[in-house]
């Protein structure tokens, strides 16, 4: 039988979404938004949080959600690099370079893009036109790292509640 939604929980992502795009927008209130609008989603996202299944199957789930889609899209852009150059979507411009991540104006070889691969399997940076994944980068680290936490609190605590433990670790 298929989970029933929560319209309580589809309604604050939704919020969350438009407030993403006010923010991203040049909405004037932007400087309020980015105050909490990122936090929203990873409160969410642990509201919820479930370890049904184990941390083990919770970890492999997380790879193939998160850490995959992130490894293929800067794997992706690196392997377009040279199509993205020819046609001005990768720039030399000072004021783009400037920007953290933004370091790839010229051409890839098969070398570079095994290293880059390499690197995006550790988070270790990622391509200009990937930084807007950074939030994936940060999802996984954070899942993971509350995963672990809360599966050592229900073994030191012989599964009882944790939620009192978890606001100490934090």
């Amino acid at each position: 039988m298929a989970k029933q939604r929560d319209p309580v929980l589809d309604s604050m992502r939704g919020i969350g979404i438009v407030l993403m795009v006010l923010g991203h927008s040049g909405f004037p209130g932007t400087g309020f938004i980015y105050l909490f609008h990122m936090a929203l989603f990873f409160m969410l996202s642990g509201w919820l949080f479930s370890l049904r299944g184990g941390l083990v199957h919770f970890a492999k789930r997380k790879v193939v959600t998160l850490w995959l889609p992130f490894v293929l899209a800067n794997t992706a852009f690196t392997v377009l690099n040279n199509l993205f150059l020819r046609l001005n979507i990768l720039t030399g411009d000072e004021r783009i370079l400037a920007l953290p991540g933004n370091i790839v104006t010229t051409p890839t070889t098969l070398k570079d893009i095994i290293g880059r691969t390499a690197h995006w399997c550790v988070f270790d940076g990622g391509t200009q036109l990937g930084g807007a994944l950074w939030f994936i980068q940060a999802l996984f680290q954070i899942s993971i790292l509350y995963a672990v936490v809360e599966f050592l609190l229900q073994k030191l605590l012989r599964g009882g509640d944790t939620l009192i433990a978890q606001g100490l670790v934090s």
